[in-house]
């Protein structure tokens, strides 16, 4: 069953925080059954799998979790699908008794322990209702970064670029985003406004974008930097304590010049890829002349089978 929510669910973020979803809620329902003599056999019970599935250039949030009340869903894991990643989460179930089973079972027990089985499965039946949440991030990050709605619809680069810093560097939405004070108003003639806004919007996302990307290749060239910095001082010690160990045993030791080293390896490297390069060019020059070949001996055999 679906219907449209008029009453968002509150979902807790931590740290005091909530979030109001709203949008269209589904029902589904599961129905396993069992007989009594293929329970008492050990049968094992069906496991169920839940996929998740990303299409290509898409990318949405997926929040599993347990509704506590009419409105309230605690969330116990989230993951984030993009790009056609697909996941398979196996779903833990345990079966509940029914009604008439539970009254069997509690008839026999004493007033004070019949109260507290039925509080017993009150909490367990307020927690059997398993809730799985999906946000596409799109709309929400065009309304993070400032910008009218369907701004991103085709800058799908930008976009995934702004989920990158997002996700994987953490760096703050109030850093990227697009921030101006004269938005056009709802007025006449706002088409060829909003058109504008929105190429200055984009713009300036690509801008912030690209001088984040810059500062982090920087840091990621400077870290690479400071590690080649340490291995040169290591086998700088390394040498040293080996020279002197040589003087004291009166050894004669070969001075090595790591400079030249470096660029005897680099020379070597290129001269690999310059080799590999010429052998794929002689064998694509192989493939023209025998496609060259079979042309010329097709063409030779229509003009005898025209002259017949």
């Amino acid at each position: 069953k679906r219907w449209l929510m008029r009453e968002g669910l509150r979902v807790s973020l931590g740290g005091g925080i909530e979030a109001c979803l709203k949008g269209k809620l589904t029902l589904h329902g599961y129905y396993q059954c069992m007989f009594e003599e293929e329970e008492r056999k050990g049968r094992e019970r069906e496991k169920v799998v839940m996929s998740v599935r990303a299409k290509e250039f898409c990318s949405f949030l997926v929040l599993v979790g347990r509704i506590r009340n009419n409105r309230v869903v605690e969330i116990e894991r989230g993951l984030v699908a993009r790009n056609k990643d697909e996941f398979y989460i196996p779903l833990k179930l345990s079966t509940i008794p029914s009604a008439k089973e539970f009254e069997k079972a509690v008839s026999s027990l004493s007033p004070t322990q019949q109260d507290f089985s039925s509080m017993f499965r009150s909490l367990q039946l307020s927690d059997s209702l398993f809730t799985i949440i999906s946000v596409p991030l799109r709309p929400q990050l065009e309304k993070v970064m400032g910008v009218y709605r369907g701004d991103l619809m085709k800058e799908i680069k930008l976009s995934e670029r702004l989920l990158k810093l997002l996700i994987e560097f953490q760096i703050s939405p109030d850093l990227l985003s697009y921030s101006n004070e004269t938005i056009p108003g709802k007025k006449k003639r706002m088409g060829h406004k909003k058109l504008k806004h929105q190429r200055k919007a984009v713009r300036r996302l690509k801008k912030n974008c690209k001088t984040f990307e810059e500062i982090i290749e920087q840091q990621k060239r400077d870290e690479i930097e400071e590690q080649r910095r340490i291995l040169e001082m290591a086998r700088v010690e390394e040498y040293s304590r080996w020279k002197a160990v040589a003087q004291n045993k009166k050894i004669r030791v070969p001075t090595y010049n790591f400079k030249k080293i470096d660029q005897e390896m680099q020379r070597r490297h290129d001269n690999q890829n310059e080799l590999k390069m010429r052998q794929i060019q002689a064998t694509n020059k192989e493939i023209k002349n025998r496609r060259g070949i079979f042309k010329f001996l097709q063409r030779k055999e229509e003009k005898k089978y025209r002259k017949q």
